[in-house]
């Protein structure tokens, strides 16, 4: 139906979108999934790092309680300062949203000993009414003017 409102697919597009799709099929089979309850219960035993990839727009307009922002294209910035040793949890906007998986890939690259992705991300956390807090409330890493 889209391709009737919006006319044709290129086949650029069509490639484009397919890459996403395998690569994200490929890296979500690489890092362990956590639920909310799972989530919720690490923070409050173990203090684990809670990393917000999204922008920074999105993030002030709600975030898990005491999450990180450091958007997936700072992770590398950011996270100098982290305790590489804390289980670390990344989530984006929902369950395919690919700066999760980015920023996961880059903690292991960057040498974090646990990185864990949000299961559904903050869609997930705000259906299951956990916590969120609105605001520049924590430490933000920011790759410029938004």
């Amino acid at each position: 139906m889209d391709d009737l409102e919006y006319g044709p697919i290129t086949g650029a597009e069509f490639n484009g979108t397919n890459e996403v799709a395998i690569f994200l099929g490929r890296i979500r089979e690489e890092f362990e999934a956590i639920d909310t309850l799972e989530l919720a219960h690490l923070l409050e035993t173990n203090g684990a790092l809670l990393i917000d990839a999204r922008e920074t727009d999105e993030y002030v307009r709600g975030h898990v309680a005491g999450a990180l922002n450091i958007p997936a294209g700072a992770i590398e910035f950011g996270a100098s300062e982290l305790d590489r040793e804390k289980t670390a949890v990344v989530y984006g906007n929902d369950g395919w949203s690919m700066e999760a998986y980015a920023a996961a890939d880059k903690l292991r690259t960057l040498f974090f000993s646990d990185v864990r992705v949000l299961s559904g991300g903050f869609a997930a956390w705000k259906r299951n009414g956990r916590v969120v807090e609105p605001g520049l409330k924590v430490a933000c890493v920011s790759m410029g003017p938004h």
